[in-house]
């Protein structure tokens, strides 16, 4: 960030921020976090729409020490509420597209990024220096899918999540600048490949809105005019994606990552 500020850092449906606009907008939320009440350490649900504010959110919760919980906006407030139970976390963040679905969550204190944004713009967007970092402290929770009984919090440390980001980039030989397309929801832990490791070596991430990501021929007209360096999709989503004519346009130009499934 600090040696291309102006760099873009995501570009998503609700426009581009550069590093500098990102990591501003982090710290603003960050510390209107910590005016509503939330205590360092403690960890930040999110359940936001999938575009720049998901990762806003994100860095927030990191920035105030505690770690992020993405929940599936797929999924009924009563489970929600279960997952933010399980990790133990009271504060949820969320917008005006599932402000109603956050409201039927029992027992959390609400943080709407819309609503609020007033009250958000005021405070300052310097870097919060006074949390000291922890290598192994929560960075985030990622729940199980639960197919096979109660979905399972897992919990990721900073150290972990830092490593796995150097390692796949160092593997995917990318570079600063790249294009690195997420057509996942946070919630779906495979979607960190793309990233944090974009995020921590100059690149820009590019999120994919979910009724963009289904439609193969909206995705392909997305791409062909902002090609993507680098995408990682589930091999059936591929396969459903490839199967009309342009697919071509949906390739990416540097390198496809194929995972989470198994291949065929």
């Amino acid at each position: 960030m600090r040696r291309s500020p102006e760099t873009d850092a995501v570009d998503a449906s609700d426009g581009k921020l550069s590093y500098a606009g990102l990591n501003s907008r982090a710290n603003r939320l960050a510390r209107h976090l910590f005016r509503v009440g939330v205590a360092p350490g403690e960890p930040i649900a999110l359940l936001l729409s999938r575009d720049s504010r998901s990762l806003v959110g994100a860095l927030a919760a990191l920035k105030t020490g505690g770690g992020y919980v993405p929940l599936d906006a797929a999924m009924p407030s009563s489970r929600l509420a279960a997952a933010m139970r399980q990790a133990d976390a009271r504060v949820l963040l969320t917008d005006e597209g599932l402000r109603s679905l956050a409201e039927a969550v029992e027992g959390s204190l609400l943080v709407d990024l819309d609503a609020d944004a007033a009250k958000i713009r005021q405070n300052g967007d310097d870097d919060l220096t006074e949390i000291p970092g922890d290598e192994e402290g929560l960075a985030y929770v990622v729940f199980t899918s639960g197919t096979t009984g109660e979905p399972k919090g897992v919990c990721v440390e900073h150290r972990h999540l830092v490593a796995y980001a150097q390692a796949i980039w160092e593997v995917m030989g990318l570079e600063r600048g790249d294009r690195f397309a997420t057509v996942t929801p946070l919630s779906a832990d495979l979607g960190n490949t793309m990233i944090f490791p974009a995020l921590l070596n100059g690149g820009c991430v590019v999120v994919v809105p979910e009724e963009l990501a289904t439609d193969a021929v909206a995705l392909s007209e997305r791409f062909r005019e902002d090609p993507a360096d680098c995408l990682k999709i589930v091999p059936s989503h591929l396969s459903a994606l490839l199967a009309f004519d342009g697919a071509a346009d949906l390739l990416p130009r540097k390198l496809l990552v194929v995972g989470g499934e198994e291949t065929t």
